[in-house]
Parts: C-alpha cells; structure tokens; sequence
C-alpha cells in the first residue's frame, strides 16, 4: 500500500497537469501511483480529459471515515458508500464529480502485486470543504501529537511490545511521499499527518498488547483521537497545497 492515500497523491498531480494543461493524462495518473504495481487508470484519465476541458484547475481531496465525513462532497448512496470504504476520494470542486480508488491484490500467494482502479461518481461540492491555512494545521498537528504522547505515556505505553515502533516504521516504508513539488509548509503537514496517522494505526492494530481490557479501551479512544486529527490536518494540507499549484505558484 502507498505511504500516502491514493486520492492526495492523486489530486496534487492532477492539479499540476490542469493548471499546465498537459495533455498526457494516463502519465499523469501513473505518476502518482510509483508504488503500485499495476492500475487501471481510464476512469481515471476520463475525467481528469473532462475537468481540463470545462477549466478546472484544482482537485481536492476528502479522507472520510464514519461519523466523520471530512468535507466529503454530497452525492448518491453508492458514491458515499464506496467513499467510505475507500477512506478517501479526489473531487472536483468547480464541475463536481469525484474519483474513488480500489485496492485488490493478485497473484500467488508469496509474489502478490497490487492494482490499483479508479471509479468515477457523480458528486457535488459540500457545503464546506475544508480549511486551507497550512500554518494552522501545523500548529494543531503539532499540539495534538504532544497531547497524545502525554496521555499515552500516562498510561504506560513504554510496556507495550517493543516491536510496535518497528512496525510503524516498516508502514512508512522508504518514504517515497510520490509527491509534485509543492508549497514546503503544506508537504511539511501532509508528511507530518501521514506518519502521525501511520503510528497511530499500527498502535490501533496491537491493542490486545495492552496489560488490561480497560487500558486498552482507554488507549483505542486516545489513539482514534490522534487519527482523527492527523486525518483532518492531511485533508487541510492537501487542499492547501492543491490551491497554491493552482494559483501558479509551483
């Protein structure tokens, strides 16, 4: 799976080819993909040729989750549905219309790829779709992340398994963010927001390594605050640096 969500990667270099009008598409959707081993790029291309032909010029990301829809754009049950179980979505906010990543693996067990398909949605721009003030979601990432450690450590997190930050780590893999050249505070927040993100989930996943049923509930809620937030912050820096490249900044 990539270090970063499909839809981030995917609206940033989309942004960077609307706003230089290329015309190599397929390219486009490819490149921000570098660690997948195979996608089905068409629906993908479809609408990125259609956005570019009625003047969008920026694509925003949403990293919905239950409860907790992120500026999801507003559309039918089966968009939402799939935007859901995706966790993510690329959208345009001038035309509307949005684009949904499928994870599936293939191959024998031992040398399996991934392939990675996008399905287009009908969808409309939300009502709010989001902060922009990188410096902002800085901050609060930054205060969150101290929060969270103290209250972790609160509870004793030093006895969890000692192979937890391992695994963290091989999560983040060899960092390849797979990203355009963007504003340095908005990259700043969108790698920050990942790791953040990354840890957290890899703690999620080893909450029976807690001593007792309790620290391990108390742990869990501490843990989806910390995904929360740093989700929040990833979505803020993704549209902040997708407004920049589109002011021609970058």
């Amino acid at each position: 799976m990539p270090e970063l969500p499909a839809s981030v990667r995917l609206a940033l270099w989309a942004t960077r080819a609307l706003v230089r009008g290329e015309s190599d598409l397929d390219r486009v959707v490819r490149a921000a993909s570098p660690d997948i081993a195979d996608v089905d790029a068409a629906p993908a291309v479809a609408r990125l040729d259609l956005w570019q032909r009625f003047g969008e010029r920026v694509v925003l990301v949403s990293l919905p989750a239950p409860g907790d829809l992120v500026g999801l754009p507003r559309g039918g049950a089966e968009f939402v549905g799939a935007a859901l179980d995706a966790g993510e979505c690329a959208w345009s906010p001038l035309l509307g219309g949005a684009l949904v990543p499928e994870f599936e693996e293939f191959g024998p067990a031992g040398d399996t790829g991934t392939l990675l398909r996008w399905t287009a949605h009908e969808a409309t721009s939300p009502v709010s779709a989001g902060d922009d003030d990188a410096a902002d979601a800085e901050r609060l990432l930054r205060s969150s992340a101290l929060e969270a450690v103290r209250a972790l450590e609160d509870l004793d997190v030093a006895q969890w398994d000692s192979g937890l930050r391992s695994l963290a780590d091989e999560r983040l893999a060899s960092g390849r963010w797979g990203l355009p050249d963007i504003d340095p505070r908005a990259r700043r927040v969108i790698t920050q927001a990942a790791t953040l993100t990354s840890i957290a989930e890899t703690a999620l996943d080893h909450l029976h390594d807690a001593p007792t049923l309790l620290a391990g509930d108390r742990r869990g809620a501490i843990l989806r605050d910390i995904a929360r937030e740093a989700r929040h912050a990833l979505v803020t820096g993704a549209r902040a640096a997708a407004l920049d490249l589109a002011s021609g900044t970058h």
